[in-house]
Formats: structure tokens, sequence, C-alpha cells
């Protein structure tokens, strides 16, 4: 693979090489206000903010922090949804030279606090539900300096709910913070070396842990990216900001890429309401939509009952990410649309993006694309890890590049497990054809193994999908007396569809053999994700032994 194939099929004017600026990631969007102060930065429940105002309320909250206390390498969280306020307070935290921490806001008392003290944040922005959330278990996060919350929490009076053993530390509202005339000398220095983000993972154990995202990191991505968008015109567009923020795939592929271009973000808080994306993209004149595979299905589902009062005249690319996206969920988006997907593939420990499909060029049902620019790639054995396997032969991708980590912050077992040699072992099953386009097939540890033989979920479920009445399904091992697991297939049905498993598994013995036909079948109304859309197949795993095994 030393040959790098993918370089051949890249678009016209996509360098394989590119040039990084040595910058901290704060300047981007200081160059964006500096250039166009009043163009327009971001669109929030009908209200527009400029690249001058966004910058200059994150200066104030970056000083505010310094004069805090805050110094460089300081974990600082964020609970926040999609907001004016993240990107404010995740520049401010990054200009003071703090290190961003952004927790899911729906996680509970337990999981804040495990972030917490993992990584050290002594400072936190959120909002009003998440410090009722906090104040239920403030007995556990009393370490904390300080909290601030942003404009609309309301007064602390409410929030803290007179409580004076926990007052004090509730001692700023955002709103104390943008109207501070707090002055420092200078901000510290900040170099490329110097972390920027913790992104919590699963890492290959399943715990969570920090992937420490570095200045150069962020930049490179950000700049790979846009160099991959290059047939676009970069201050002309309106990208729609619907992926969570707190989530690497938000932050730096919408977020952050959006302000580097120079582009108009719209945001959105919640991306269940396909509805009021479905009016955002009309409305606002989105070009550039981020995207996850079941948001694309759920739109596809709305839209037929809105066809006439929806059009997507304006949109240009969407691009897919998180999850493997179904070719006909594909065709069907890109012929309503008429706008390219162009599906991709990244991890946090790099940090977001690795691979996409070209924008124009060849596109690859099931591909995840080509590694983008400086990005090289290998598939090697599944056994040692060591040689790389044949063109199309599934081993384990490994990555280098500049966009990947350091490693995770305090787990160095679990860093030298992850990169070895320079390469970031991602723990997927893939393969690449000889044109240089990669396809994922599975996770290492989800690989089903029936009496020896390897069995891989995503060739089971491409081959459900084709049988009638099927609109998702996807594909886990179960224990087995006789061949240790068996595969079993949790399915969606269309509506108004029925269907017999007996023919469903006549079905898949046309196309598979014996041992990879799911011994079990079972309908569900819905499947359980990750806030980006990934299927959770472990939590079908464990609610089936739940079942089966009671007690164990």
């Amino acid at each position: 693979m030393k040959n790098r194939p993918w370089v051949l099929n890249y678009d016209p004017g996509v360098s394989p090489n590119l040039e990084y600026p040595v910058i901290p990631l704060y300047k981007i969007l200081e160059e964006a206000a500096l250039s166009n102060p009043e163009k327009i930065c971001l669109i929030y429940d009908n209200n527009s903010y400029s690249f001058r105002k966004i910058y200059n309320a994150s200066k104030k909250v970056a000083k505010f922090l310094v004069t805090m206390g805050i110094k460089k390498g300081d974990r600082v969280g964020i609970i926040l949804p999609n907001s004016p306020d993240f990107i404010i307070v995740f520049f401010g935290i990054i200009k003071a030279g703090g290190v961003v921490v952004a927790i899911n806001p729906k996680f509970k008392g337990a999981e804040i606090e495990y972030v917490l003290k993992d990584s050290g944040i002594n400072v936190i922005f959120l909002n009003k539900s998440g410090s009722v959330s906090m104040m239920d278990d403030r007995e556990r996060i009393t370490p904390l300096l300080r909290i601030i919350c942003p404009l609309d929490s309301g007064s602390f009076e409410d929030i803290i709910k007179n409580e004076k053993e926990f007052q004090q530390k509730y001692e700023y509202s955002l709103d104390e913070v943008l109207t501070s005339n707090t002055r420092i000398h200078r901000f510290t220095d900040l170099g490329p070396e110097d972390p920027a983000v913790f992104q919590y993972s699963g890492g290959t154990t399943g715990i969570p842990k920090a992937a420490i995202g570095l200045h150069r990191n962020l930049i490179a991505n950000i700049y790979q990216f846009s160099a991959w968008l290059n047939m676009i015109e970069a201050e002309k567009e309106v990208f729609l900001s619907v992926i969570p923020l707190y989530h690497v795939y938000g932050m730096v592929l919408t977020m952050c890429l959006a302000i580097k271009m120079k582009s108009t973000q719209v945001l959105l808080p919640n991306p269940q309401d396909i509805n009021g994306i479905l009016q955002a993209i009309k409305i606002h004149k989105v070009t550039i939509f981020p995207s996850v595979p079941n948001m694309l299905s759920a739109i596809l589902k709305l839209k037929q009952s809105m066809e006439d009062q929806i059009t997507f005249e304006n949109l240009k690319v969407c691009i897919s990410g998180s999850a493997p996206l179904d070719r006909i969920i594909k065709s069907e988006f890109e012929s309503k649309a008429g706008a390219r997907i162009i599906e991709g593939y990244g991890l946090s420990e790099a940090p977001t993006a690795t691979h996409c499909n070209p924008v124009k060029g060849k596109n690859k049902p099931g591909s995840i694309g080509m590694p983008l620019p400086d990005v090289d790639c290998r598939i090697v054995d599944l056994e040692t890890g060591t040689y790389d396997v044949n063109y199309g032969e599934c081993g384990e991708l490994i990555i280098r590049g500049p966009q990947v980590m350091i490693g995770y912050h305090n787990r160095e077992d679990e860093t030298k497990r992850t990169i070895k040699n320079g390469w970031l072992y991602t723990g997927d099953i893939a393969y690449m054809d000889d044109e240089g386009y990669f396809f994922v097939t599975g996770r290492i540890k989800d690989l089903i193994k029936v009496s020896g033989f390897q069995v891989w979920p995503r060739e089971i479920e491409e081959i459900i999908l084709k049988y009638p009445g099927i609109q998702e399904t996807t594909v886990a091992g179960i224990k087995n007396a006789e061949t240790g697991e068996r595969p079993k297939a949790w399915i969606i049905l269309k509506d108004n569809y029925s269907i017999d498993f007996d023919e469903l598994r006549v079905h898949c013995r046309k196309f598979l053999a014996d041992y990879k036909v799911p011994l079990e079948f079972e309908i569900i109304k819905e499947l359980p994700r990750t806030t980006v859309g990934k299927i959770l197949r472990r939590e079908l795993v464990r609610l089936d032994e739940e079942k089966k095994y009671p007690g164990d």
C-alpha cells in the first residue's frame, strides 16, 4: 500500500500534501473577525451574530478566565447544547490557554462526575438543567472551583434554590462575564504542541478516556477538510450545524470548519427535530449539511408527507459520518435533494475525519472513501497487526497523519495499545480496493466467532436490508452453547409491513454461508444509539442476555 493509489482519484485541485499554519486554534475565529467583521457568523433562533460579535464575546470570556486563575493546560468544562454560548465559551477557553472538555448535556450526575474527576476540570460552563443535575449530586462535585451559567439560565437564586452551602460554588453568570470590564496585559503564548481539547472516547477497552487533541491536530484536520471541499465557494456557503458541538464531528467539521472558511452556520440545538432541520434548510438556504445516516433516513421519511413544502434547491454537499450509510438511503436522498452525499469516516482520536469520498469524483456506495491529504493508511492482519494484507482482504485499519492524537490523558497503557510505532490502530475491520477506496466491515470487538469462523455483522446486515419491508437492522453475536456465538438480527420494519422469519432465513441462505445466517430475528421499534447516531450493539446484546439469563 506504499504507493498510495488513492491520490490518483482525488478531485482536481486537491493536493495530497498540504502546508499547515503554525497557529493556535482560536486564530481561525480571530482571522475571520478581522477580515470580515460584519459578516454573519451564526444564525440561531432567528437571531444573527457577526464574526466580530462572537470574537469580542469570546475575548471577554478568555479575559475573565485568566483573572480567575486559569493557566495554560488547565481543563475547563462545557455542558451546553448547540448555541452561540457554546461557540463563545469554546473559543474563550482556547484563547485563555485552557483545554476544552465538552460534555454531553444529557449526562447524569454520575457520568458528569466521572469526567470531572478524570480530566481535572475546575471551572465549568453549563445551562440551567445541567445546574440542577449537578445540584442533585453536589456532595460529589464540591472540588469544583467555579460554575458559570449562560445567559438564558435565569437568576442564580432560582438555580441554587437558596442553598447557602452550595451557593458560593455558583459565583458568576455568563451575563456577568460578558459585561465585565476585565483587563489583562496579554494572553498566554500557545504552541502547536499544546493541548486544545480532551475528547472522551471508549477507546479499545470501553472505558471512557480523554483523547488529547493538540492545537496542531485540530488545525490540520480543519485544513484537510477545507482542502477536500475546494470545489465550493467558502465565504458564500451556509452550514447547518445540528450535529452536537460537544462531539468532535460537530466541533471540527461544522463549527470550526465553517469559521475557518468564513461561512455562515445555522445552529440547531435538537438533532431529533427533523421538521426543524427541513425548515432550516429551506429558510436559510443551507448549502453544506454535515449529518448522520439515521438523520438522513428520518428526513426522507418526513419529506414524503411534505413534498410540496420542502425543497433542497440550495443544498450542494451533504456529509455523512459516524455510522455506515445505507446505499438505498444515499440513492434516494441524492435523487430527492439534487445534492451529493459524500460518506466519510473518522474517530475521536484523529480528532474526527480521516477519510471521505470525493466531492466531484467517483463515489462508491458502501465506501468511506479515500484518506484525506497527508493521511497514510494500511490494512494489517488481524492476528499480529504487523503485516499488510492484499487488496480486497479484510484486516485492521491503521492510520498515520498530522491530526492523530498524541495519546489518552493519564492512560499510558491504553495509549501504547492504540498507538504503535506512530500508527493509530483504529479497532475497525476494513479492506481497500485497488483504486484506494476503503470499506469498513465492522469493529474488531463486534466480530462474531461461530465455531471458530469469523463473521462480520455488516455483511449480514447488507443482505437482510435487501429483503422487502425492512427499514433498518443491526446484527450482533449472542451466546450459543454449541458454536460459542451465533448472529442475531434486530429489525425495524417499514410502515404497514410484516415478515415471515422462515422466509427471511431462506433469503439469507441464498447469499450467506449457513453459519452466517442469524439464528434469531427480533422485531423492535427503535435501535439504541449514541447522540451522533452510532448503534449500540453491546446494549442490544446486554438486553438480550438479561432476558435469557436473568441474574447472571
